[in-house]
């Protein structure tokens, strides 16, 4: 191991990621015929990964920081993982590869996960579909709503969604290519915005960027001008306990609120009805529901709205109850009928609360 570290260290970058990376895939061609490997075995691999894969300095001394890769650097490293994971192998050995280098594990994280985010945005430009594969795989672990996670999902919106002409155009069959990472970048992306995780005040509310609302109606219709291909969202893999629907609530609810209008956001809506109607036994979390009612009063008495914006975003809450809870056998939660209850005066919303309590 000392002779290989050795004959690393006098290798220029990016010549010494490549070898690294060669090393790793051998380590878990064993790994995979002698199960999984020992703590030990894992801790030194990952200190490996850290040293001959994300840092181009070596030996650096105990209690100082390592220097990241220049930019330079960083580009020929994507291009080199992007090499690698792009071959023509074995799925699940690269899969694995692919899970330890980017396990969230080790010196620097925070770059790691960054580093995964290039690499996913530059799949993204050229249609690298084993690469999101590999990515969906890795936020299924993480699950969508980790910090981790909407690091990612941040990074690929803010650097290359918001960013491409015609995103629409480009991504539009990503679904049917790789839905595993797409429906979990939607359930991310979704939590970016809609902050299920946090606080249930959406005094600060801020709404997506529209290229985003309008791709992420795109991959749940189906298709870019509307037509759903895929009824009820049934094309896509869910989100395991959830509706691939349940983070987007908000966008459709606030939207009369922030001043956002137009047909995107009324297709948006008439989408999440239809995939929360259409899912086959993924329902809608209460903790949704709950965190969007909360969010919702705390709106409307942080400010004053139109009878029309009030009435408006009342009327799409009331359509998105019905479809998640209408049909359930099961006795409403009452929090969640108190809490509605507090809402303004709604003819939708009071068939809606005579229905479900």
């Amino acid at each position: 191991m000392e002779a290989l570290h050795s004959n690393l260290r006098k290798l220029e970058f990016p010549h010494s990621a490549e070898q690294a990376v060669n090393y790793i895939h051998t380590q878990c061609q064993k790994f995979s015929q002698s199960g999984v490997p020992s703590p030990q075995e894992l801790s030194s691999l990952i200190e490996f990964i850290d040293e001959f894969v994300f840092s181009a300095v070596r030996g650096v001394k105990p209690g100082k920081k390592a220097r990241r890769l220049t930019s330079i650097q960083q580009l020929q490293l994507i291009q080199v993982l992007a090499d690698y994971f792009t071959a023509e192998q074995d799925f699940n050995l690269l899969c694995s590869v692919f899970m330890i280098i980017f396990m969230v594990q080790g010196r620097d994280i925070e770059y790691k996960v960054s580093s995964l985010a290039r690499l996913l945005s530059y799949a993204l430009g050229v249609n690298a579909v084993a690469i999101l594969n590999f990515g969906g795989v890795w936020v299924t672990q993480q699950t969508p709503t980790s910090t981790h996670s909407l690091s990612v999902a941040r990074h690929l919106v803010q650097d290359y969604i918001c960013t491409q002409p015609h995103v629409c155009s480009a991504l539009k069959h990503l679904p049917g290519q790789s839905p595993l990472f797409t429906t979990n970048l939607i359930a991310a992306i979704g939590e970016l915005y809609s902050r299920v995780g946090e606080e249930p005040d959406y005094r600060g509310y801020r709404p997506p960027p529209g290229p985003v609302v309008e791709l992420v109606t795109v991959w749940l219709r189906g298709s870019e001008g509307g037509t759903q291909l895929s009824p009820g969202g049934q094309g896509m893999i869910p989100v395991p306990g959830t509706s691939p629907a349940a983070s987007l609530l908000s966008w459709t609810v606030m939207s009369p609120l922030v001043g956002e209008k137009g047909e995107t956001y009324s297709l948006l809506h008439h989408t999440l009805v239809e995939t929360i109607l259409g899912g086959e036994g993924e329902k809608v979390p209460l903790k949704y529901l709950t965190h969007l009612t909360e969010g919702l009063l705390a709106k409307l008495n942080s400010g004053s709205f139109t009878e029309d914006q009030t009435c408006r975003a009342l009327d799409r809450f009331g359509q998105l109850v019905a479809a998640a809870v209408g049909g359930s056998k099961a006795k409403p939660d009452k929090d969640l009928v108190m809490l509605i209850n507090q809402l303004p005066p709604n003819r939708l919303v009071h068939i809606v609360l005579n229905t479900i309590s």
